[in-house]
């Protein structure tokens, strides 16, 4: 082997050095478009139970009554078990004359959805992220297919799985969990087409209980899928089919380093989106901030929560990614990496694409 063209790509055997960063780059971009649909699709519930004016005045001056509003809500709350979903009678105050036009849930109410729905939320982040981070790995151990041109048995051989199927499906499981989210639409539809009435409601204590657990029905899918998960086989777990059984120390400490750096993120993140779900929710009914200060807020929420956060978290697992697990010995560093294992990403790299790397 030419070592002139060692890294160029000129030859087969070789790892393209611009591949280091088009998968880093790649990978991302792919998170970032799943966060984003995967954000949608778990807030688009919640923000259609914002606070609404239901009440307002005609071109006559004769105060109009929105049925529809007012039906959706007493749907969802009416004898909701220990009064937990109930629609809000702090919505009034002395403040301003027309309090009373707007209907929504109460505020007890909005905080149990929007916690509950936001720490669900969480945990598809936890998937991202660590799905993130598996595919960068997975795609650097599978990039050269020809690291071993002679098959010796001696030397790394890869197994023949695409990183793309394997990365697909993780990024279809995380999609699935998401559409947990979307049952709670089912509750005021079957309701509506089994022709129940609020006289129905009351008169079956099984059905208030079977609309409540409805509504909180992704948070309690969500976190039974992460419970059976964390007894099973977590997202780096399957990292371990594409390496060498002394590698997989290496993907045990990026789990500890995730663990460590992320729990501490995800905190932060929780509170900040449960402050910013707040706000959204109670936009239309703080009539005392002006409209165009309004546009401006709800602006600066879209802008964080759909490109600010998954940069946060990109850069964060890139950071976990370049973590060095123990230091190597200059001198002896491939022989090393033969008897112990990788330490880093770098070795990685090194000892699933340089030609012929004994096991």
């Amino acid at each position: 082997m030419s070592t002139n063209n060692q890294g160029s790509g000129n030859i087969d055997y070789s790892f393209n050095k611009k591949k280091y960063y088009n998968i880093i780059n790649s990978n991302v971009s792919i998170f970032k478009s799943y966060y984003i649909i995967v954000t949608l699709i778990c807030f688009w519930f919640l923000t259609g139970l914002s606070v609404k004016q239901y009440k307002s005045f005609d071109d006559d001056g004769k105060l109009q009554t929105n049925i529809k509003y007012k039906t959706q809500f007493e749907k969802l709350c009416f004898n909701s078990p220990f009064n937990i979903i109930s629609i809000g009678s702090d919505l009034k105050t002395p403040l301003f004359e027309a309090s009373d036009y707007f209907i929504g849930l109460s505020q007890k109410s909005y905080l149990v959805l929007i916690c509950s729905y936001v720490f669900a939320f969480m945990i598809l982040l936890e998937y991202l992220v660590k799905n993130l981070m598996a595919s960068i790995i997975v795609n650097y151990v599978q990039e050269n297919k020809h690291n071993n041109p002679y098959n010796n048995p001696d030397c790394i051989t890869k197994i023949h799985e695409s990183p793309n199927s394997y990365i697909n499906k993780n990024y279809s499981m995380i999609s699935t969990l998401s559409l947990y989210f979307l049952v709670p639409y089912l509750t005021p539809v079957i309701l509506k087409f089994m022709n129940l009435d609020k006289y129905d409601i009351k008169k079956s204590p099984i059905l208030k209980y079977i609309i409540f657990l409805g509504l909180l029905s992704p948070v309690i899918l969500v976190i039974i899928s992460r419970i059976i998960a964390f007894f099973n086989v977590d997202i780096f777990d399957t990292i371990n089919k594409f390496i060498d059984k002394k590698d997989y120390n290496y993907i045990n400490f990026m789990k500890r380093m995730f663990n460590l750096k992320f729990i501490i993120l995800f905190t932060f993140l929780f509170i900040i989106l449960c402050f910013f779900m707040l706000h959204w929710i109670y936009g239309s009914y703080n009539v005392l901030v002006s409209s165009r200060w309004k546009k401006w807020w709800y602006a600066f929420i879209i802008i964080f929560v759909f490109f600010i956060v998954p940069s946060i978290l990109a850069s964060n697992a890139l950071s976990s990614l370049y973590n060095v697990f123990k230091k190597m010995k200059i001198e002896d560093n491939l022989e090393q990496i033969e008897n112990e294992g990788v330490f880093s990403l770098y070795q990685l790299i090194v000892k699933y694409n340089y030609p012929c790397f004994k096991k």
